[in-house]
C-alpha cells in the first residue's frame, strides 16, 4: 500500500508541476516556459521521470531545463544541481530500459526514436547496452533482405546459400528470438533460400549442358528444363535464360 501511495503521489505531483510550469507558475501570471523551483520540488520532478511511462524526451528536457534555470536563479547550488542532473540521467535511462522491455516481444516496426535515446544514454545507464545490442541485431537481420533477394535473382550457388544461412543464424538476437515479427522475418529468409535450393539445384547443371549444345543435338540430356519451365520462371536469372533459349526447349 505504501508503494502504491508513493507512485500515485509521484504521478499527481509530477502532473501538477508540469501543468503549473507550462502555465508559467502558480502566481497567477501566465509566463511562458519553465520556472525556477526549490530543491524539494525538483527532487519530485526528477523522481517522476522514473515512474511515468516513457513516450518521448519532452518530460526529461522539461525537468532538465527547470534544474538549470533553478541554479541560475539561485534556488539551488552547484552541488545540488549536479546531483539532480546525475539522478535525472539515471532515472531517464531506467525509464528507457523499462519501455524497451515492455515492447521488445511485440514491436513490429523498428523503434527508432527509442533506440536513439537509448544510444545517447547508454554510458549513463549500463543496462541499456543489452537492448541496444538486440536492436542492432534486429536491424542487421532486416538488412539481410537485400542479400537474400540478390541470391534469389542470381544463378544458384551452393556456397552463397550456405554462407547466407550461416550469417542469418549467427545474428545474436538475444531476447528478440521471442519477438514474433523478428522470428517471422528470419524464418521467411531461410524458407525462401531453402525453396530456391530445392527448386534449382538439380536443374542448374543442365543449363551448362544446354549452353554447350549449340546444335541442339543432346536435347535428352537437358529435357528436364523443358518440363520445369514454371519453376525456372520463378527466378530472374533462369527466367532470362529461358527467354533467350526458348528454341532449344521447344
Amino acid at each position: 500500500m505504501k508503494k502504491l501511495f508513493f507512485i500515485i503521489s509521484i504521478f499527481t505531483v509530477s502532473g501538477l508541476l508540469i501543468f503549473l510550469l507550462m502555465r508559467g507558475g502558480g502566481d497567477g501570471e501566465k509566463k511562458p516556459g519553465v520556472q525556477p523551483q526549490n530543491s524539494s520540488v525538483l527532487v519530485k520532478m526528477v523522481d517522476s521521470v522514473k515512474v511515468v511511462i516513457w513516450t518521448n524526451s519532452e518530460q526529461f528536457k522539461l525537468v532538465r531545463s527547470t534544474i538549470l534555470l533553478s541554479k541560475s536563479n539561485g534556488n539551488i547550488d552547484d552541488t545540488e544541481k549536479e546531483r539532480l542532473l546525475s539522478t535525472l540521467d539515471i532515472n531517464y535511462g531506467f525509464a528507457l530500459n523499462k519501455k524497451y522491455n515492455d515492447i521488445k516481444y511485440n514491436f513490429s516496426v523498428f523503434p527508432s526514436t527509442l533506440y536513439a535515446e537509448m544510444s545517447a544514454f547508454q554510458t549513463k545507464y549500463k543496462d541499456l547496452t543489452v537492448g541496444i545490442s538486440e536492436l542492432n541485431a534486429f536491424s542487421q537481420l532486416t538488412k539481410m533482405d537485400g542479400s537474400v533477394n540478390l541470391c534469389l535473382n542470381s544463378r544458384y550457388n551452393f556456397n552463397t546459400i550456405k554462407n547466407l544461412v550461416n550469417r542469418i543464424n549467427e545474428i545474436k538476437l538475444g531476447a528478440l528470438v521471442s519477438n514474433s515479427n523478428c522470428l517471422s522475418i528470419k524464418q521467411s529468409y531461410l524458407s525462401k533460400l531453402r525453396i530456391f535450393e530445392n527448386d534449382i539445384k538439380n536443374l542448374d547443371p543442365l543449363i551448362d549442358i544446354a549452353n554447350a549444345d549449340v546444335n541442339n543435338e543432346n536435347f535428352s540430356e537437358y529435357r528436364p528444363l523443358a518440363y520445369n519451365k514454371p519453376i525456372l520462371k520463378k527466378y530472374t536469372f533462369y527466367r532470362n535464360w529461358l527467354s533467350q533459349n526458348e528454341s532449344k526447349l521447344s
